[in-house]
């Protein structure tokens, strides 16, 4: 019984959600038998996580006492008229939640039973709400076009005149279609280049060409600029889709705001590792930050740490130090349990190498544990560039050769980091051992790097030589 649709039906609910249910299981207007309101009351007994043993199906049946006498065909009854209770309470609980959507569905009512007046009243009401609660959605497109469309089944159908409300209803119609569409075919664009697959192409091209220029909905907009960006990749492209987004966020539902600026951040990806931008690093951190603004960036109240560890060095790569200060305090709590301490003790040791403080990013990475093999080669590999800079030529032999053992005994990172950190130790061991002012050994070494592909921080190995 634990993985039955009724049980993993209530593991989805919240506190609220399950109170909901009990209510209605107790009302007659949802429920007229009364064993369905005891079974419920039963397992909500195992709430919230509902699979501890004594819900094995054999076990119910030996302890559950109904009016009616249980057995394995009366259980299975009872569960499926739960889970019709639980369906319907959802889907009302999200149509109070949705005002606009109730409204329409009363205006259509009334308009079936012949009650126009009542119909339009209620059309009034939504016009009022639209008017105070602002939105750019699919949602709200297509309940424009619903009210649009009903107002032209009230309008006089007699009248020998131009009709505004049949007007209003096609272009309702049209904006809503077209946000939709456009939505399909930059997810068809997107999944023709990740998948090397091919989808049915329509009459769609020919039209797009024309939208930009006669529709100036945000939200198509927002979503013609997507589409252009992921099928052409152009710079253009991607600024006009971040203007809008920093001016239309605040108007948008949170599921756009993020599958639009997962769009734009794409592309500054693709410029600063394909090309080489490094523009983009300021790019990538407006679009973040918008995220941070609207409190987008957190799943279940908890941040990852590899996003954490990621816009602290897109923050001082973009040498905005009092945010990234700021940002490393502020999340630091929303790390998960496990590797928050490690992760902010690492972070907050490169805020203070970027700012040369080298004694005090020592300090902070003494508080890492290298248990996590991304976060164990990035805080090695910090330390080795303290201890070259500083001079610990002492403390810097014995991390290369740490370095070196754990490299060997770890065998959970992949091949292509692994060799990657491996060339950096060998290169900075190589670089170490220069005898004072040997320029020439050392310009010979500068022509050995390694591509970037093939080495961690070439680009520090190359300043580095280049100084001695």
């Amino acid at each position: 019984m634990q993985q039955s649709k009724l049980l993993e039906l209530l593991r989805r609910l919240d506190r609220r959600q399950l109170a909901r249910v009990g209510e209605a299981v107790l009302s007659p207007f949802f429920n007229k038998n009364e064993d369905i309101a005891r079974f419920y009351q039963h397992l909500l007994r195992f709430a919230p996580t509902f699979n501890q043993p004594e819900l094995a199906k054999v076990i119910v049946l030996n302890n559950l006492k109904l009016a009616k006498p249980l057995d394995e065909r009366r259980l299975q009854y009872l569960m499926s008229d739960l889970v019709a209770l639980v369906e319907n309470v959802l889907a009302i609980d999200r149509l109070e939640c949705d005002e606009p959507a109730r409204l329409i569905l009363l205006a259509q009512t009334l308009a079936e039973v012949d009650l126009p007046d009542r119909a339009r009243q209620t059309l009034g009401r939504i016009a009022d709400f639209f008017g105070k609660n602002q939105s750019w959605s699919a949602d709200r497109l297509e309940q424009s076009f619903a009210v649009a469309k009903l107002e032209f089944f009230l309008s006089d159908a007699t009248r020998r005149a131009f009709e505004p409300t049949l007007q209003t209803a096609n272009d309702q119609l049209t904006e809503f279609f077209l946000s939709e569409k456009l939505r399909l075919l930059t997810a068809i664009a997107n999944h023709e280049q990740m998948f090397i697959v091919q989808y049915r192409h329509g009459w769609e091209d020919a039209l797009l060409d024309h939208i930009g220029d006669e529709y100036k909905h945000p939200l198509l907009r927002l979503w013609l600029f997507a589409y252009r960006l992921t099928c052409h990749d152009l710079v253009d492209d991607f600024q006009a889709l971040k203007d809008l987004l920093m001016t239309e966020a605040s108007l948008l539902v949170k599921t756009d705001v993020i599958a639009l600026t997962t769009i734009a951040l794409n592309f500054c990806t693709r410029r600063i590792n394909r090309d080489a931008d490094e523009r983009f690093y300021g790019e990538y951190l407006d679009l973040y930050k918008l995220l941070i603004d609207h409190n987008f960036i957190l799943k279940n109240e908890q941040i990852s740490p590899s996003l954490y560890q990621n816009l602290v060095t897109v923050g001082l790569k973009t040498e905005d130090l009092p945010w990234t200060r700021q940002f490393i305090e502020k999340f630091h709590s929303h790390l998960p349990e496990e590797s928050a301490e490690s992760m902010y003790a690492y972070n907050l040791g490169h805020l203070f190498y970027h700012e040369k403080k080298y004694k005090d990013a020592q300090q902070a990475l003494a508080r890492v544990e290298f248990r996590d093999p991304l976060l164990s080669i990035s805080a090695r590999s910090l330390l080795i560039k303290i201890y070259v800079e500083t001079d610990q030529d002492d403390l810097l032999f014995a991390a290369l050769e740490a370095a070196r053992v754990w490299l060997l005994r770890n065998q959970a990172v992949t091949a292509g980091l692994r060799r990657q950190f491996q060339k950096f130790v060998e290169m900075t061991g190589k670089m170490a051992r220069l005898l004072p002012k040997d320029h020439a050994g050392a310009t010979l070494l500068l022509e050995k790097l390694p591509p970037p592909t093939e080495v961690l921080h070439r680009d520090w190995l190359a300043a580095q030589l280049k100084q001695r």
